[in-house]
This record gives structure tokens, sequence and C-alpha cells, in this order.
């Protein structure tokens, strides 16, 4: 996972599948990300190289969703490939 701050947007490059453990593994970083930094207007989420996702990884993306909502922040999902987008 790598995060940066462009052009007012705090970008979420995943580049991996996201699964049950990933989101163990990442979830309280991605928390600190988006509560530590205040200079953004936007979180995006970028999907490139995600070929896999469960259940757990379709319900943090909600959850991020839900956060953005919460604090006023816009929220988008990039670089979908075919396969993730038709869940």
């Amino acid at each position: 996972m790598v995060t940066n701050i462009k052009d007012n947007r705090l970008e979420i490059k995943i580049g991996e599948n996201i699964t049950v453990s990933w989101v163990q593994d990442k979830l309280d970083q991605m928390r600190e990300l988006i509560d530590k930094n205040n200079s953004y207007d936007q979180i995006v989420l970028d999907m490139k190289g995600v070929d896999t996702i469960d259940s757990v990884g379709v319900n943090l993306i909600i959850a991020l969703n839900k956060t953005a909502n919460q604090i006023s922040k816009g929220f988008k999902v990039t670089g979908l490939n075919g396969k993730v987008m038709n869940l």
C-alpha cells in the first residue's frame, strides 16, 4: 500500500489483493492516515493491481466511504479491473 496527498486528494494505492489478512494488517494504518491528515478534500482508493477481493475487503471499501462522508470528504474508487468491478 502506497499513500500520498496530491492535489487535495489522499491517494491510497492498494496494489495487491484485498482479503481478510490484508485488511487486518492495514486497517489501523489506513485509519491513522485518514485521521491525522486533514489537508485533503477527497479520499481516492486506487485499486489497480487488485485481482481478488473478499467480503471483508468489500466491507472495508464501504466503511471508507462512510468515514469520508462523516468527515465531509469525497470518496472515489479508481483502477478497478473487470473481475473486481463485477462484484
